[in-house]
């Protein structure tokens, strides 16, 4: 398919796409990431970015709850810029994950003061997402560049805000951003694929080189999580290394929603200012990612599953319109069904081939990094019911599996 995917017909692509994209938030050349990300926050809000910037120091000195408990209420509509609101997410929610779980899962508070609840929630409602850690906040403005002159790519990008895993978690997190990256022309592509099926003239061409985009897009998506061990050079290198995911990161990034809570008789997290009963969300996941459901929908892959629905109610408005409009455009997977060309057929699979290949190596990173670490002596003892599901709140063995066979069962016979 290479001969297919030069670079002046991908960039004509981008460029027939963008203003259809763009209305989303979405670039035609970053995908859903957020271009030049705020850095900092205003003055007047300081302390948050402080709190947030230094977490690994303050959870270790076990001193991150009193520092919150006086810390100085502040007003969240004083924010005023869609960035501001996004950053100040990253850093609350961080703050937030940190002190809920600064003691392990025996010493969980059931109640988050005041000062810190109503800006989290109240900020929250206004980006239209939830009061807890999401993709949306953690990954696609939580990074600047290394080199100023330098590309954005993952060798050159660091996370701002880190929970308490250093070096490991800014790779993790990073892998991310370079999988949105990677999945900006498919974006572009999925556009452009479905005006093609609406064309009167050549459109069998150019729907076959849309898919084509759409499957060197997914590959290369797949390309960048297989980098999160690292790259084999001389040496095996693992930047995020499974232990330190397992055992230093993943139990921060548990929502509400978990069998720790559970065992300690709580129905969720009282927001104070907020509201006087308990709230259950679910903590943060790759699988809030708009990408693979823009992939889904273009590829008419229906995904039953109540996860997959669970962490689709996740994303932020602005991508679920994508989504929507999307799923409610022209589809293309009956145009190809209705076509008696077997190259336009085989295309479709072949996209639908590295879109469950991807999902097969997401599988083996779950076992790698989760199921063969959870088995160890060594584990964190602090966290002993973390293995249980996924930081989402979901049965992520059984849940990676249905999604994988799901998108399997979408291959078309031949012609």
């Amino acid at each position: 398919m290479d001969d297919l995917l030069d670079e002046g017909k991908t960039n004509r692509y981008f460029q027939e796409c963008a203003e259809s994209l763009e209305r989303f938030g979405i670039s035609p050349e970053l995908g859903f990431v957020v271009e030049n990300p705020l850095q900092s926050l205003p003055q007047k809000f300081s302390i948050w970015e402080e709190l947030a910037k230094n977490l690994k120091d303050l959870i270790e000195s076990a001193t991150l709850r009193d520092e919150v408990n006086k810390m100085p209420f502040l007003h969240h509509e004083l924010l005023q810029s869609h960035n501001e609101l996004r950053f100040a997410h990253t850093c609350l929610t961080a703050v937030l994950h940190g002190y809920v779980w600064m003691k392990g899962e025996k010493d969980i508070v059931s109640t988050v003061p005041r000062n810190l609840a109503v800006p989290v929630y109240g900020i929250s409602e206004r980006l239209g997402i939830e009061p807890a850690m999401r993709h949306y906040t953690f990954v696609l403005n939580n990074w600047r560049l290394l080199d100023p002159n330098g590309k954005l790519e993952l060798n050159n990008v660091k996370t701002i805000i880190n929970l308490r895993a250093g070096e490991d978690e800014s790779w993790f997190f990073m892998v991310g951003l370079q999988m949105e990256l990677e999945a900006a022309s498919g974006l572009c592509a999925i556009v452009r694929a479905q005006k093609a099926v609406n064309e009167e003239e050549n459109e069998v061409g150019l729907l076959t080189d849309c898919l084509g985009i759409m499957a060197s897009s997914i590959s290369r998506v797949d390309g960048a999580l297989r980098r999160i061990h690292g790259l084999i050079i001389f040496f095996l290198l693992e930047r995020c290394r499974p232990n330190v995911f397992y055992n230093v990161l993943r139990p921060y990034m548990n929502g509400w929603d978990c069998d720790a809570f559970k065992s300690n008789g709580l129905k969720g997290l009282i927001y104070e200012g907020v509201s006087t009963e308990p709230k259950s969300y679910s903590g943060g996941s790759g699988a809030q990612s708009a990408i693979l459901y823009a992939f889904d929908s273009a590829l008419g892959i229906n995904q039953p599953s109540s996860g997959y629905n669970m962490f689709y109610q996740m994303l932020c408005p602005a991508h679920k319109e994508f989504i929507e409009t999307i799923q409610s455009g022209p589809s293309i997977k009956e145009y190809v069904l209705k076509q008696k060309c077997e190259k336009l057929r085989g295309r479709f699979n072949d996209t639908v081939k590295v879109l469950q290949d991807l999902r097969s190596y997401h599988l083996q990173i779950a076992a790698r990094y989760i199921i063969l670490e959870s088995n160890r002596k060594h584990r964190n003892k602090a966290f002993a019911n973390q293995a249980k599901a996924g930081t989402g709140g979901s049965d992520f063995m059984n849940f990676l599996k249905g999604i994988r066979d799901c998108t399997k069962d979408t291959l078309l016979e031949n012609a």
